[in-house]
């Protein structure tokens, strides 16, 4: 079984007037972050972007977690603790911030 150290992201939503961003496709709440993957190297640097496609801004606290593949390769995240988590020496900027509808930031690992 393969581990690894992975950014977990969650957001709360912000209450916004129904009337913004009316007649639109876009979701009420969204999140996204890309890369999926990031491969670093010793101390090396990474950045990931993390996009609200929603119409509702949102509080996002990011935090780490470890993660490793089941036997069909799908990930699962390990519990804190967990023997050989790389999450003791990961780190991510900013932890929390504030996204607005349609709004993108850069964190950096």
């Amino acid at each position: 079984m393969r581990r690894a150290a992975g950014i977990v992201l969650s957001a709360a939503v912000v209450l916004a007037p129904a009337s913004a961003g009316a007649g639109t496709n876009r979701p009420a709440v969204g999140l996204t972050a890309t890369p999926a993957h990031v491969a670093l190297a010793g101390s090396a640097r990474g950045a990931v972007r993390v996009v609200n496609p929603g119409l509702d801004p949102l509080f996002v606290d990011v935090g780490r977690a470890g993660f490793s593949l089941d036997r069909r390769g799908r990930p699962r995240v390990v519990p804190r603790g967990a023997r050989r988590a790389a999450t003791s020496w990961l780190t991510v900027r900013p932890t929390r911030f504030f996204l607005r509808a349609g709004a993108s930031r850069v964190l950096t690992v």
